[in-house]
């Protein structure tokens, strides 16, 4: 926490992959150790934990039984406190639905808002698009949008929850310079909340917000 990390490097350097395992996407988050936000993942036992025998000795049984963990619940809880941005999500949202409807739909992590929400849910969804200055665009269909107005009600949307962690992947991706100055500004709006830590992924070096404080520089070796 307090932290604003950048994740740098080329296409196929494994940025997309480690996005995955901290998100849970991805098979290996079962085979390992991970843990992501305080929460252990995964279905093996994690270390930290302690049982004595009778003759004061520790169980190996007894330590994996006191701490496996419970994985699918683990999941449903870790994708509370995450929101997520990426090209994948952009594409593939119902573009007939309207802004604001798409930022409710942060609520329940759905492609499509298919629940009734709450005045407060309803209260928090204009305050975040008034914060990203796109609350004239509550009624606009998403496919009406400009790719820089879509980008930055898909970030409404990951924030209208108020994650713990916001995941940014490739988010300027496609964007002409005005767009992307105007959601790079946006994300550094969001950041003086210190409320979230941001996780920004880029094969751009030059595209990172001022927020940023570590850089992580993945390679490809061959």
């Amino acid at each position: 926490k307090g932290e604003h990390w950048a994740v740098v490097g080329p296409n196929g350097c494994g940025k997309s992959t480690l996005l995955e395992l901290v998100h849970g996407h991805h098979p290996q988050g079962y085979a390992n150790d991970i843990s992501v936000l305080g929460m252990a993942r995964g279905g093996r036992p994690q270390k930290g934990g302690s049982s004595q025998t009778n003759d004061g000795n520790t169980s190996r049984a007894e330590v994996a039984s006191e701490n496996i963990v419970d994985s699918s619940w683990n999941l449903f809880q870790l994708r509370q406190r995450i929101g997520v941005v990426n090209p994948r999500l952009q594409m593939r949202y119902n573009k007939r639905e309207k802004a604001k409807d798409v930022v409710l739909s942060g609520y329940f992590d759905t492609i499509g808002l298919y629940n009734a929400c709450s005045l407060d849910q309803h209260d928090a969804a204009e305050k975040i698009m008034k914060k990203l200055d796109i609350w004239d665009l509550e009624s606009v269909s998403f496919a009406d949008l400009s790719l820089g107005q879509q980008a930055r009600v898909l970030v409404a949307r990951a924030m209208v929850k108020k994650p713990c962690l916001l995941i940014l992947d490739e988010p300027c991706a496609s964007l002409d310079a005005e767009s992307r100055e105007k959601l790079i500004a946006s994300i550094d709006a969001l950041a003086a909340g210190k409320d979230t830590t941001i996780l920004y992924v880029t094969h751009h070096a030059d595209s990172v917000p001022k927020c940023i404080t570590n850089v992580l520089r993945l390679s490809i070796n061959l």
